[in-house]
């Protein structure tokens, strides 16, 4: 049997938004593929096609896995957002050998993730990128550990350089207007969460 799957690919039609930019991961060992994440969703669970947009190998490698702006099915579980607002990217890994949540992900992945972010909040300048159970966290759904890391922490101190306007000290003053001790755009953006 023949699977549909790429960047071409649209079974659910295209999002009118992208509000979020949500980070997932398999739930599998770290060497799956992005075909055999594919072939679980459309054999195993019946569904259309991929849940996600872009499936990251631990080689690195990112697998488009549907048509960068088509409906995925990657966060039915958080109702209040749902799937036509939501762009899914996961990196395969994530569980032990024990099936114990773990931030096992490869160097190449986070790399090849930091990279894809950096492209995607081109794309999508107002979506808000978040781990999936940051999203389940906000609006109450059943907790999960996916993408067993931080993705907002994470990509605060990972994100490109080119993509921050200012990366020297800024003056920061409190409200009587004296000056506090020289603080980084990172330090300052820390500070927000």
């Amino acid at each position: 049997m023949t699977i549909e799957y790429g960047p071409h690919f649209t079974p659910r039609g295209l999002r009118n938004a992208t509000d979020y930019i949500v980070v997932h991961c398999s739930a599998g060992p770290v060497t799956s593929s992005a075909e055999a994440i594919v072939r679980y969703h459309m054999l195993n669970l019946k569904w259309q096609s991929c849940g996600y947009n872009d499936v990251i190998e631990s080689t690195g490698i990112i697998v488009p896995t549907l048509h960068q702006d088509a409906i995925g099915a990657h966060i039915g579980d958080v109702k209040q957002v749902g799937n036509s607002r939501a762009y899914g990217i996961c990196l395969t890994g994530g569980v032990d050998h024990n099936n114990h949540p773990v931030d096992n992900f490869t160097k190449a992945q986070k790399n090849a993730l930091r990279d894809r972010l950096n492209s995607l909040v081109k794309q999508y300048p107002t979506a808000e990128i978040v781990g999936h159970r940051d999203l389940i966290k906000r609006h109450g759904a059943r907790p999960k550990d996916c993408p067993c890391f931080d993705v907002k922490t994470w990509w605060y101190e990972n994100m490109s350089a080119f993509d921050i306007p200012d990366r020297k000290p800024i003056q920061v003053f409190d409200n009587t207007h004296n000056k506090v001790p020289r603080k980084t755009f990172f330090d300052w953006i820390r500070s927000l969460f």
